[in-house]
């Protein structure tokens, strides 16, 4: 590793180190009340039947004649207003219109309502005094629940089950919110594919239905019995998502497989398809994004570059070892360093200028946008997890994989200006020319960022990075992250790694490619940091 002190020879440098391993519904039956049918009209009396003639004669055909005669007849005089003749035998039978010849209706039937089922208070309240015992109650539950039982210990079951059984339900109703909180939104009648999400749903029904008649120690242990489906209804959920997912990708509709692939995560955070996918898709490279107190990200997509330098880049360091890295995500990182005023926003106010101070740096090295020096490495971890704590999101220190992926921004050359020379024009460093400001730079006012938007990258304060200090492990690797922890704890002057060279190094030491090691306990102005960011895969 180079120096980071513009040309003194590190006193590690020389230092030989062994390799450290590396970081191993159908509808319901009518219930309506019964309607008496409407009246139907009486028939006429049917008519004496016509003599069976055995012998055959010209008799029928007179007959015949006869009927349809007598019929007409009977319909001339109906029209004319006359008695209405009688119906021969083939006629209609006449509607009678009376109200005598109605049937009374039917009488309803009275429908049978069931018996409730006797339940036994006692043994209802002892599986609900046992669950009580695993839940962590409030002062008026607690009070609840000692007035139960001393309506138990007197015999008072029914009476204790009341009191007992609110409290318990509401509790584990609670409960159940908070370990489905993934299937929020999601329809279970949808999911008729799933078996596990059909038997949550029923669960959950014949849960809500006890609760509402007051059977409280049902309606605890349905709801329990929901509880304890979840994570196979949701992996069953997560599992069909993603399968539509990929079918909507197959077919090219990029926003509808995206979609998909967020509601699968949700229920699933380590869904690696969804995961591939979300971080292809869901972000752009150069995408931007603000933390709560302002600080600006950009989006480093996943991809894989050539890590380490070319034989021939001038100031190349032997442990520069060229090998393909490939990462399966992406990650935002600071568009600059942290900058003094930002530690102050996390920190407290005035935090900056007593951590400066106490490092004991020169008073003309503070000012709200100046990077933020001086800091030991556990320190900007410390500001890292404060910061995830107040914006509810993940923020940490960016690996020295990450951290040259990201600088270089598909350049290979030795800066990431797509050139082999820097100069004091191009970023914050001591080249010895008169351009050299021998001190810290307010950030992003040297140079231009580069193809992703990210300055300072070269130049202005050293960086730390997450990893321990070691060797490059031999080969192509995939998300690198340096040395385990429990493997450098009981190594003597075990050192983190810094990137990007300072205000005061040459070029070489701002290279891309370029390595350097310092005791997580030092403190320097030349020493800052900047943070990366989790993205956020899913809405919540």
């Amino acid at each position: 590793m180079s120096t980071p002190n513009g040309g003194t020879p590190s006193p590690f440098a020389a230092r030989t180190r062994a390799p450290f391993p590396g970081k191993g519904g159908a509808s319901g039956a009518d219930t309506t009340s019964p309607v008496a049918p409407a009246a139907v009209p009486a028939p006429a009396a049917a008519p004496a039947a016509a003599p069976v003639v055995e012998k055959k004669s010209s008799l029928p055909l007179i007959i015949g004649a006869i009927v349809v005669i007598g019929g007409g007849a009977a319909a001339f005089l109906t029209m004319g207003g006359g008695k209405k003749a009688a119906p021969g035998p083939s006629a209609e039978p006449a509607p009678v219109s009376t109200a005598s010849a109605v049937p009374p209706a039917p009488a309803p039937v009275p429908v049978a309502t069931p018996a409730p089922v006797k339940r036994d208070g006692r043994k209802d309240y002892e599986l609900l005094a046992k669950r009580v015992a695993t839940l962590t109650l409030g002062t008026a539950e607690r009070s609840e629940v000692a007035a139960a039982t001393l309506q138990a210990s007197g015999g008072a079951y029914e009476e204790a089950v009341a009191r007992i059984g609110a409290v318990v339900a509401k509790e584990v109703d609670a409960l159940y919110a908070e370990k489905s909180a993934a299937l929020t939104g999601v329809k279970l009648e949808d999911h008729s594919a799933s078996p596990s999400a059909q038997k949550l749903r029923l669960a959950l029904v014949k849960a809500d239905a006890a609760a509402k008649n007051s059977v409280w120690a049902e309606a605890v242990a349905s709801r329990d019995e929901a509880i304890a489906l979840i994570p196979e209804a949701q992996t069953e959920i997560a599992a069909r998502l993603s399968l539509v997912a990929k079918e909507a990708a197959e077919r090219g509709d990029t926003d509808l497989a995206t979609y998909f692939f967020e509601q699968a995560l949700r229920m699933d955070p380590q869904n690696q398809a969804a995961r591939a996918h979300l971080f292809v898709h869901k972000f752009k490279a150069g995408q931007t994004v603000q933390a709560a107190n302002g600080m600006e990200f950009v989006y480093v997509p996943p991809g894989e570059f050539t890590r380490g330098s070319r034989t021939a880049e001038p100031g190349r360091s032997a442990d520069e070892e060229q090998a393909q890295v490939k990462f399966s995500g992406g990650v935002f990182l600071g568009v600059t360093e942290v900058t003094q005023r930002q530690w102050d926003q996390v920190m407290g106010p005035g935090a900056a200028s007593r951590t400066i101070m106490a490092a004991r740096a020169k008073g003309d090295t503070i000012a709200p946008e100046l990077p933020m020096h001086s800091v030991r490495w556990d320190e900007a971890r410390a500001f890292c997890e404060k910061l995830s704590a107040m914006d509810g999101k993940r923020y940490r220190l960016p690996t020295e994989a990450e951290w040259e992926y990201a600088c270089r921004a598909g350049t290979t050359t030795a800066f990431n200006i797509g050139s082999d020379g820097l100069s004091a024009r191009d970023a914050n460093i001591d080249d010895g020319s008169a351009a050299s400001l021998s001190g810290l730079a307010p950030v992003g006012t040297l140079g231009r960022p580069n193809a992703w938007g990210l300055r300072d990258m070269h130049g202005n304060v050293w960086e730390w990075c997450s990893d321990w200090s070691a060797p490059y492990q031999r080969g192509d690797q995939v998300d690198p992250t340096g040395p385990a922890e429990e493997a450098i704890g009981s190594v003597d002057l075990a050192m983190k790694v810094v990137r990007g060279g300072g205000w005061n190094a040459p070029a070489s030491d701002a290279r891309s490619a370029n390595r350097w090691e310092y005791s997580p306990a030092v403190t320097t102005p030349y020493i800052g940091f900047r943070i990366a960011l989790e993205p956020e895969l899913s809405s919540r």
